[in-house]
């Protein structure tokens, strides 16, 4: 946001315009009415109960306080997670539910500590590569690595340095090298610490072995 708003003073500024900020002069617009404003609210739609929703907790206090100055005649300060019933004899809070942050991500609701959040970070950052290895059932290599960067890099002689590397490892495990998993994370280890010395990248790492 700050980004475009110097977009937006850098545009005016070649059109041989000023503008004011806060910076400049004590500027401040706000999308919150003034008490004035809330006062006058009150006054027309005297509303029995106030509820404040938004805000940090000192903003929400002291909406209660205010609408109490005003003349409503109910509060009930609440937080988030607070479950309230409202029926025509009484309002109350009635228990919680415990949550955290959401974030809309495509059409699914995911919670901001989803998994998904952290190795996007990671991929902003690093990016990620993938590679397919085929293999016989000794562990020879039947094609050149199939590898797949475009975050991390698209120099073609680094991709060739990461085959190599590659097939390096895989000759020097042999024949008794059979369990996969473990092929795969050795793999995984001597190609990030390899990408990771020629550019200071470590990128997420996927490596799938196909037998044939």
């Amino acid at each position: 946001m700050k980004k475009k708003i110097n977009l937006l003073k850098e545009k005016i500024l070649k059109k041989n315009c000023q503008y004011l900020d806060h910076r400049m002069s004590k500027v401040h617009v706000s999308g919150h009415p003034s008490r004035n404003e809330l006062k006058k609210m009150y006054k027309w739609i005297v509303p029995d109960t106030v509820i404040p929703v938004h805000g940090e907790y000192r903003h929400l206090s002291e909406q209660v306080r205010f609408s109490k100055l005003c003349g409503v005649k109910n509060q009930l300060l609440i937080q988030n997670g607070d479950v309230v019933e409202i029926n025509q004899d009484k309002i109350k809070k009635k228990n919680k539910v415990f949550t955290g942050r959401n974030i809309l991500k495509g059409k699914n609701i995911l919670p901001l500590d989803n998994p998904i959040f952290r190795k996007l970070k990671h991929v902003n950052t690093d990016g990620e590569i993938f590679l397919n290895i085929i293999l016989d059932l000794d562990n020879n290599l039947l094609n050149d690595p199939i590898i797949f960067c475009p975050t991390v890099s698209e120099d073609e002689l680094l991709i060739k340095e990461i085959k190599d590397q590659i097939s390096d490892d895989i000759i020097k495990f042999g024949k008794n090298f059979i369990d996969d998993n473990i092929m795969c994370n050795e793999l995984k280890k001597n190609v990030k610490k390899l990408i990771n010395k020629k550019i200071g990248l470590k990128p997420l790492t996927y490596i799938e072995i196909v037998r044939i």
